[in-house]
């Protein structure tokens, strides 16, 4: 799944770049960075089950 690094997303009207995909236990795990640093944490994870519409929405 590492093919989604530097792919978008929007979620609550925030824009994420997804920085780092891992496999934890049979669940991927995405972390992703807000684009604009003053919107969001720093950096937060999400599951991709969780993201999964939100990713086929920007491509």
């Amino acid at each position: 799944m590492q093919y989604l690094v530097g792919k978008h997303f929007v979620l609550n009207e925030v824009d994420y770049a997804i920085v780092d995909v891992r496999n934890i236990e049979g669940d991927s795990m995405v972390y992703a960075e807000p684009v604009q640093a003053d919107k969001g944490p720093g950096r937060a994870a999400f599951r991709y089950a969780d993201i999964a519409s939100s990713l086929a929405a920007v491509e």
